[in-house]
């Protein structure tokens, strides 16, 4: 089983500043079967394979495939997801610096050296949060069934797309009041989060 939706979000991407990054991850989840350490330095969490900056269309494309190679060599099942709104980087790097600084001025010898030999990691964690956002472009709503309620969510949201996910769809939306989905069956708020660019199962 195969879902890709690679070049449906390309028309999304937003690189209108230099500014303007996203965080694209390949990662393998224990759900899926995946219950492996790939003994990456890039990465802390088991399940991630590993994650890049993404700063113009082009490295949208070649990093895509660049997490494809290394995800199938693996032969595990896995997915290919990317923030679905833009990063700040020098927002990421403000976060970086006031957190190494901190560490610093406690005078924490051991924990520094830990930190600065992980500072392309810590950075991109930094990117990837939510206090890494260059803004809030869209919302997103995590559908887990094959039928999207629509007659549901236009009557609080302007749709922009729906993306296919392994057991339902990823609806892309127009920022709204959070509230509006509190008790909806199989519909998920995200404020921000990932979307899936790629999910391949391998049997």
């Amino acid at each position: 089983m195969e879902t890709v939706n690679h070049e449906k979000f390309r028309k999304y991407l937003d690189f209108s500043t230099p500014d303007n990054v996203y965080i694209m991850t390949a990662m393998t989840r224990k759900k899926d079967g995946s219950d492996f350490n790939t003994g990456s330095s890039d990465y802390r969490h088991p399940r991630l394979v590993k994650r890049l900056i993404i700063r113009n269309t082009k490295d949208y494309d070649e990093c895509f495939r660049e997490l494809e190679i290394i995800a199938e060599a693996l032969w595990a099942t896995f997915r290919i997801y990317i923030t679905f709104n833009p990063r700040s980087l020098r927002k990421a790097y403000s976060h970086l610096m006031q957190h190494t600084m901190k560490l610093l001025l406690e005078n924490n010898t051991e924990s520094f050296y830990t930190e600065t030999s992980k500072f392309d990691s810590r950075f991109k964690s930094f990117l990837d949060k939510d206090s890494g956002k260059a803004k809030t472009k869209y919302h997103m709503l995590d559908v887990d069934c094959k039928e999207v309620p629509f007659d549901v969510i236009n009557q609080h949201a302007e749709v922009v797309d729906v993306f296919p996910t392994k057991n339902g769809s990823h609806v892309l939306i127009k920022p709204t009041n959070p509230k509006s989905w509190e008790g909806l069956e199989d519909v998920e708020f995200k404020h921000d989060n990932l979307l899936l660019l790629k999910y391949k199962h391998f049997s």
